[in-house]
């Protein structure tokens, strides 16, 4: 049973490593994921100043409670709806 045991976790170990190795090499002969994906430079129009997105300077924080949880002082969860449209 021991032996058994000894061969899955050093198979486990051999797949791990290659496919962390085969990931790796795929990622580092693509490039950056994310410079692939986005432009250079971010267009005027999709610039977002994400700490005024309310006309009164409010965020979506300003919904949510504000007090803390009994069990660590942790944030309280919430869940808002909303309504989302594009901008005139």
């Amino acid at each position: 049973m021991t032996a058994f045991v000894v061969r899955r976790l050093v198979r486990l170990a051999v797949v791990v490593i290659g496919v962390s190795l085969v990931t790796f090499a795929i990622l580092h002969a693509s490039g950056d994921p994310v410079a692939l994906i986005m432009p250079e430079a971010p267009e005027a129009d999709r610039v977002v100043d994400l700490a005024k997105l309310a006309p009164d300077g409010t965020n979506a924080n300003a919904t949510t409670s504000q007090r803390e949880t009994d069990m660590g002082g942790g944030p309280v969860l919430y869940d808002n709806l909303v309504e989302v449209a594009l901008a005139d």
